[in-house]
């Protein structure tokens, strides 16, 4: 039987105090035109605010702050192909999303502005994305009051996650 090789990772969960998510996706194609596009798309049609991205070996992971109801989120993001399915998937088992930080594979690559600022924003994930990844994160005069964010540890193999535990 051949040996599994696992790599321990970690991730940021999507998931706020008041049980609302952070909107995230996986994008594995590395076509940034497309990506671009699909994201003006999303924006406009459902009012979300300035989206960051962050470049991976695989493509590209995106977020934003504002905090959404989960199936609200997963909803949204089904409707794309070109979204990750496994990421949606997982999500879905999970009970939120998940962005892996660890590992150097991962820049900053930019912000896709939004002049859209409906949702209430996650100051936990804010003070995550700016604070501790030092990623340009513009600041909303409507953030919520919580401060925590949840992480997770799992170990992983390509296409797949074994042994998750939160932190």
């Amino acid at each position: 039987m051949e040996k599994k090789e696992y790599k321990t990772n970690f991730g940021i969960q999507s998931n706020t105090e008041d049980n609302k998510h952070i909107f995230m996706l996986d994008f594995d194609n590395k076509d940034e035109r497309i990506l671009i596009n699909l994201l003006k798309h999303i924006q406009r049609e459902f009012y979300i605010s300035d989206l960051y991205i962050i470049k991976t070996e695989n493509g590209f992971n995106v977020f934003s702050l504002d905090k959404l109801e989960m199936e609200y989120l997963v909803n949204i993001l089904a409707n794309y192909s070109a979204i990750d399915e496994l990421f949606i998937a997982l999500a879905i088992k999970r009970g939120f999303f998940v962005l892996r930080m660890s590992g150097t594979d991962r820049q900053f690559y930019g912000i896709i502005p939004s002049l859209h600022n409906v949702y209430e924003k996650s100051l936990a994930h804010f003070r995550f994305f700016a604070d501790v990844k030092q990623y340009p994160i513009n600041y909303y005069p409507n953030f919520d009051n919580n401060n925590e964010f949840k992480i997770i540890a799992f170990r992983s193999v390509k296409h797949g996650y074994e042994t998750r535990q939160s932190i």
